[in-house]
Formats: structure tokens, sequence, C-alpha cells
């Protein structure tokens, strides 16, 4: 295993007749392993959220816009490599907060990951995961305040913190070279507790989505 291994992906959102701008993805992630052990994995970690902007559905449209977010943090993870090292089992999670955009909140991941050999060189995952959001993350992207209920009808609502998600996912992986690796994939998530109950959701929204991805990742 080398001492450093970054990666780093790429997600797009589908929106399956969900207007709110709300998304649940990220944008950009990136991850830096610093030690070198056959089972543990830790670093530093950070991305780049979505945020609420140029949003077409006429009601949501009118609260305030919410600036993407860049965000810091760390992760770690056990993982039990099998002969075969696209044979794995990876139980981790990451801890970010936002530094810079309208996020000033954090959120905690979690995630249990199966890796599969597929033919000669690629493989085949698939993980469940789950995540904690802070109150200033939940109150960000779920709350409506007063003036926001007053310009788009919807009710005030407060959103705590909490579990804010469930989700599986499947990904494809397969390596260009020695380096490089490309992938795709499709997450499929679940709003729980005050995400799903908040108007923005329940009224106008959905608590299930779809996503679709590609990602690259690069190995030292």
């Amino acid at each position: 295993m080398s001492p450093m291994t970054s990666s780093c992906s790429t997600w797009n959102y589908i929106p399956p007749n969900d207007a709110t701008g709300v998304s649940r993805c990220v944008v950009h992630y990136l991850s830096i392993n610093l030690i070198e052990d056959r089972n543990w994995r830790l670093g530093p970690a950070g991305m780049l959220r979505f945020g609420r902007k140029d949003v077409k559905d006429p009601v949501v449209s009118k609260l305030p816009e919410i600036e993407p977010s860049l965000e810091i943090g760390f992760f770690g993870a056990y993982e039990v490599v099998g002969t075969d090292p696209r044979d794995r089992w990876w139980l981790g999670g990451n801890l970010t907060h936002g530094i810079a955009g309208d996020n000033n909140g954090y959120t905690a991941a979690v995630s249990l990951r199966r890796w599969l050999p597929v033919g000669r060189y690629s493989a085949l995952g698939f993980s469940l995961g789950t995540t904690y959001g802070s109150s200033n993350y939940m109150d960000t992207f779920f709350s409506v305040d007063v003036s926001g209920a007053s310009a788009s009808g919807l009710p005030v609502f407060q959103a705590g913190s909490g579990i804010r998600d469930i989700r599986a996912t499947t990904i494809f992986m397969q390596p260009i070279n020695k380096k490089w690796i490309v992938g795709g994939g499709i997450l499929y998530s679940r709003l729980l507790n005050d995400a799903k109950r908040s108007p923005i959701v329940s009224e106008r929204g959905e608590r299930e989505q779809l996503v679709f991805g590609f990602g690259i990742a690069r190995g030292f």
C-alpha cells in the first residue's frame, strides 16, 4: 500500500420530479491517505458542495439562494483486502466542516463498502451509508425562515440536527493504466427526519432521489 493515496470524484445530480435545488451529493470530493498500513486509512478530506441556485420550481425559487460551500475535514477507514486486491471490505467515515460559502455547519458520514473482481482488471463495488448533519448544516439547506415563508408561501420550518439520509450505491471501476482509474455508478438516497419533514422537500420535492455519476482516481 502506498503511503499516500488520493482519490477524487465528480457526481452529477438527477432530480426526479424534484425542483427543490437541494443537492445531497458532492460535486467534488478529495481524500488523501497519509499512513502506510495494511488495513488502516487516515488523512485529510475536502469537498465542494452544491448550494441552491437557479431553481426551476416557482415556489422554492423565491427562497434565498445558497452559494456552494468549500468544506474540509478528515477521513478514516479500516479495510480488509483479499488475495486479489479488488476483493475487499471497507468500513469508514469522514467529517467535513464548511469554511467558505453559505454552509458553516458540518456533516459526518459513515459507509460500508464491498468490492468484487470483474474480469481481468475491472471491479464492481456496493456500499451502504448514512450522513449526520449538524444544526447549522440542516438549517442552511432545509429550514424556511419567516422572510422565506412570506416570499414563497411555504410554512416556517426550523430544521434541527440529526441523521439526514440513508443511501445505497453501485459503482463500476475500470483501470486505464497503472496509476489512473475511471468509473461510474448509481446512487439511491432517502431523506430522513427533519430533512424529509422540511416543506422544501415534503411540499415541493421528493424524499427519494437517484444520482448517477463518474469519477477518476489516481494513486501515488
